[in-house]
């Protein structure tokens, strides 16, 4: 009998054993395996980011430091109000277009745009969404009295201009003079 007795205390301690200190054990060791797997899946992807930040670099290495200036000259990374009113200028000087009341004022809410990401040979695409990109824009408005071919040829030197910018606004009002007065407002972006 005291066989059994040893027995059964023996099943009891170790079945109290199990639900006081083993469970709990097995809960931790389970927590830190999924904790584990998130930092694997971290590394992971970082090494993948890290892949398509090194190509994307080789990408930028390789545009010409003339290719640079035209991109930044298309889509600024700053607000620049006074080389936009000169480029803009430049351009009207050049067709004989002469401005006048010339007002650039920033908007303050940023627009956002969503572009596709980069593409790379190992970029896994659940890790590269589309990013969104903040737009900020300067509202530009002038005024000018010139013929209708000088503003065609003004309009002209605009539209082949590297500079990103949109007519948002367009009067036109006749003279009896055989000119017109021209009255202009556009927005120019810049990359926040």
């Amino acid at each position: 009998m005291n066989r059994n007795i040893s027995a059964l205390i023996l099943v009891v301690l170790a079945i109290a054993i199990y639900f006081t200190y083993t469970q709990g054990q097995i809960d931790t060791n389970a927590a830190i395996s999924a904790q584990n797997d998130q930092y694997a899946i971290a590394i992971k992807n970082s090494q993948t980011l890290t892949g398509v930040r090194d190509s994307i670099q080789t990408q930028y290495n390789d545009i010409s430091l003339g290719e640079r200036n035209s991109l930044d000259r298309m889509i600024p990374s700053s607000v620049d109000n006074i080389h936009l009113i000169v480029d803009v200028s430049r351009l009207a000087n050049r067709t004989g277009f002469a401005l006048r009341n010339i007002k650039a004022d920033v908007v303050q809410a940023p627009s956002s745009v969503t572009a596709p990401a980069a593409s790379a040979s190992n970029a896994n695409p659940s890790l590269l969404p589309n990013v969104d990109v903040l737009l900020g824009s300067v509202k530009l408005s002038f005024e000018a009295t010139a013929s209708y071919t000088k503003f065609i040829s003004f309009m002209q030197a605009f539209e082949s201009s590297l500079r990103v910018m949109d007519v948002t606004k367009l009067n036109v009002k006749a003279n009896d003079t055989g000119t017109y007065d021209f009255s202009v407002e556009l927005n120019a972006y810049w990359v926040k």
